[in-house]
């Protein structure tokens, strides 16, 4: 049986859809939906029946402003970067 926050057509696209939908569109695990989700500052719905859902558009927009982003191991390595500067500032 399909939830109701399933999409099945275009017409849903600007719809309401769980962290489960937004991850099986989008590629990513359910908890990487719900944490970029947190990240960007989309806020989520709560339906009636308890459930969490968010606005599609604005969800997979929030995901691809973050992959368009800095990654991880650059973040650490600018970082790393920094700290060797400062260090060699330091010792100067």
């Amino acid at each position: 049986m399909a939830k109701k926050s399933d999409i099945t057509t275009t017409d849903q696209l600007s719809k309401l859809a769980s962290t489960s939908t937004i991850a099986a569109l989008s590629g990513h695990d359910r908890s990487t939906v719900k944490k970029r989700m947190v990240e960007a500052g989309v806020s989520p719905r709560v339906d009636k029946d308890n459930e969490t859902l968010y606005h599609l558009p604005e969800a997979i927009q929030a995901l691809i402003r973050y992959e368009s982003g800095t990654s991880s191991a650059d973040i650490r390595n600018i970082a790393q970067a920094r700290k060797a500067d400062a260090e060699t500032r330091r010792l100067e």
